[in-house]
């Protein structure tokens, strides 16, 4: 649960499913987390249940940070969820975003010791277009993928400096239809500390497969249930933890 401490005093938290803790020994400071799916609308489900947990659950403060047009998603989803737990036990900020600086700017000046930020998602950003004549050889001028990639290295500066959890979410289609998700994807995959992929629904049955783990063993699934009505997706297992160490930096 929230509070707890590793060997450093850094506090972790519950991701709000059982199997996940025992897999990654809960979430802690200076993580960069994706969360990832062909279907974008499971990845953010998933980011929502985490954050969800987070403030109602666990009383942490928490930032959600989403695109213009998901404007009302969140607490749609939190009324659907949590709609009977009255107010959260935790600070909560909702804001849409339209580029990298804006949400620096408002992590910065809002939100100072929160220990969750969630980003859904990533490849909404917006990026300035570069200017003619910037570079010695328009050839040489950053394309999205390298505004993507340096956005991706930011995300996990801002877990450090600011010593808080970073998740963050990315649609990515297997079967090449999304090209930017798959690359925008790979770079994730690369900086994040953990890295979960939600696979597509079965019925009501959903697999979240563990990509990457920093802290312990990876390339695993984690079987939960969906539960469109209530906007939840249920772990039904029954360990929380797996030796009840916190990860190590």
């Amino acid at each position: 649960m929230f509070g707890m401490t590793d060997g450093d005093a850094r506090p972790v938290f519950s991701t709000g499913f059982p199997g996940l803790d025992s897999a990654v020994n809960h979430f802690a400071r200076q993580n960069l987390i994706t969360i990832a799916s062909e279907d974008s609308g499971l990845a953010s489900l998933m980011a929502v249940n985490i954050f969800g947990h987070a403030i109602f659950e666990q009383g942490a403060d928490g930032a959600y940070f989403h695109s213009v047009q998901r404007q009302g998603a969140l607490e749609q989803r939190l009324k659907r969820r949590w709609g009977g737990a009255g107010r959260p036990r935790g600070r909560h900020l909702s804001a849409p975003i339209k580029s990298f600086e804006d949400f620096e700017y408002v992590v910065e000046t809002r939100c100072e010791d929160f220990p969750v930020i969630v980003v859904d998602s990533v490849q909404d950003f917006e990026f300035p277009e570069p200017e003619y004549g910037d570079f010695d050889d328009w050839e040489d001028r950053p394309t999205r993928m390298d505004q993507i990639a340096e956005t991706s290295r930011r995300l996990k500066r801002v877990a450090m400096e600011f010593e808080t959890t970073v998740i963050v979410t990315v649609p990515v289609k297997t079967d090449g239809g999304e090209a930017e998700g798959v690359e925008t994807f790979d770079y994730l995959l690369r900086d994040s500390d953990i890295v979960f992929q939600v696979g597509l629904p079965t019925k009501t049955r959903v697999n979240v497969y563990l990509r990457k783990n920093r802290w312990g063993e990876d390339h695993f699934a984690v079987p939960m249930v969906l539960e469109e009505e209530s906007a939840r997706l249920r772990d039904t297992t029954e360990s929380v933890t797996r030796g009840g160490q916190a990860p190590k930096y």
